[in-house]
């Protein structure tokens, strides 16, 4: 058993990694909705679950108004829906990572007399709340091909299909037209079945940040891997991709 403290958290929203903006992370408040169902003659209150779950989530930071900071993130997207990816295990293959896709539904400034500006926000939906695990960490790569985390063995095959995300923060193009970042599978981490393309993550991206979460039918093979394929020509290429997978 292990614990966590602040230097495991990492919150990434559609790209922007807000992880050092950010002051509080309030619960994950997930509820389930229900209907008055007594009739006359009953003395106390029924309830009937409808089969509806709710959830909502704020968080509250420091202001900044600089390129992929806390305001730009947030400003103009109340009302949009959004990709969210929560890191309370540490940036660590393997770890689980808690996937949302929410609304937001509100965005204020609160200044201060006695402190920095602050910005607090809410985040809601009724979208399925996933824990993924790690397959790639938040880190920087610059190489085509197998990302530098590699392959993941996923314990068997499962035909139920899952999803998939990716979270890209930072991508320099270096001259390329574009990267493509695909999950591929394998029965045997390539030892006879070789690796080939299950589902493209993210096709022809150009720029972050970007988030996409990716659904998956059919059977997903034990061993999977992100890959990425350099589109056209050039050099000093670079990006910083989170990726993680969840099978149904």
């Amino acid at each position: 058993m292990a614990t966590y403290g602040p230097a495991d958290v990492s919150v990434i929203l559609d790209g922007y990694d807000l992880s050092q903006h950010l002051l509080e992370i309030d619960d994950l408040d997930v509820a389930g909705k229900f209907e008055e169902s007594r009739g006359f003659g009953d003395t106390y209150s029924e309830q009937t679950y409808i089969g509806v779950k709710e959830w909502t989530l704020g968080m509250r930071g420091r202001y900044n108004d600089a390129a992929l900071a806390s305001n730009v993130a947030l400003v103009t997207q109340v009302g949009n829906n959004r990709v969210l990816a929560i890191e309370y295990e540490g940036n660590t293959k393997g770890k689980k990572l808690t996937v949302l896709n929410p609304g937001e539904a509100n965005y204020a400034r609160q200044p201060q007399i006695d402190g920095l500006t602050k910005v607090a926000f809410k985040l809601a939906g009724r979208e399925r709340i996933d824990e993924m695990t790690i397959l790639q960490r938040l880190v920087a790569d610059s190489a085509a091909g197998a990302l530098s985390d590699g392959s993941t063995d996923n314990g068997a095959a499962s035909s139920n299909g899952g999803r998939a995300v990716i979270l890209i923060t930072q991508l320099a193009l270096g001259g390329y037209t574009s990267f493509t970042f695909n999950l591929q599978e394998s029965q045997n981490d390539g030892g006879g079945d070789p690796y080939a393309t299950k589902v493209a993550l993210a096709t022809a991206v150009t720029a972050a940040p970007f988030a996409a979460i990716v659904p998956i039918t059919g059977t997903i093979e034990r061993w999977t891997r992100p890959f990425v394929v350099l589109n056209g020509a050039g050099s000093g290429e670079s990006w910083t991709a989170l990726i993680a997978l969840i099978r149904d």
